[in-house]
């Protein structure tokens, strides 16, 4: 069973455990889910990012077939996966939106996107390209032993 088929069966228990109980074999039912939302993904996900465009830059690509990714990921687990609670059930006018981002959600459940650090070395071809950007500090060696040494704080996180 692959990730996708662990979310829905996880997700079935706590808010359908009915439609669950009445699934004969759970193993099978939820491993031809897995992979037919998997296979949906990723028909989608090639749909949304299209064709590259002429001049796109590597990091341009890599940002777009991401969120084509994420996209795609997310639309087909609210339509094959996450699921109402059935009719009835005692949580159901309580339950969290899973569309709110700052609402807290259990370890392992797909849709929250979890923050990627980038490292680019300066040998790398698109090292530069960033130096622009105003999301972008950089802290030399100096600065961040002063940091260790004065607060005992986060070396990677600048002073207040």
């Amino acid at each position: 069973m692959n990730r996708y088929g662990r979310v829905a069966q996880q997700h079935w228990a706590k808010w359908r455990p009915n439609q669950l109980r009445q699934i004969e074999d759970p193993e099978t039912f939820f491993t031809d889910l897995g992979q037919e939302v998997e296979i949906q993904i990723e028909a989608l996900e090639i749909s949304l990012a299209g064709d590259d465009p002429g001049g796109e830059e590597y990091l341009q690509k890599v940002g777009r077939l991401r969120m084509a990714r994420a996209t795609a990921e997310s639309q087909v687990l609210r339509e094959m996966v996450l699921l109402e609670p059935e009719p009835g059930h005692p949580d159901a006018e309580d339950s969290a939106d899973p569309d709110d981002p700052t609402q807290e959600r259990e370890p392992g459940v797909i849709g929250q996107t979890d923050w990627m650090p980038m490292v680019l070395t300066p040998d790398h071809p698109n090292y530069h390209d960033l130096d622009d950007s105003p999301f972008l500090h950089y802290v030399t060696e100096e600065e961040l032993a002063a940091r260790q040494s004065s607060n005992g704080s986060d070396p990677q996180r600048p002073p207040s």
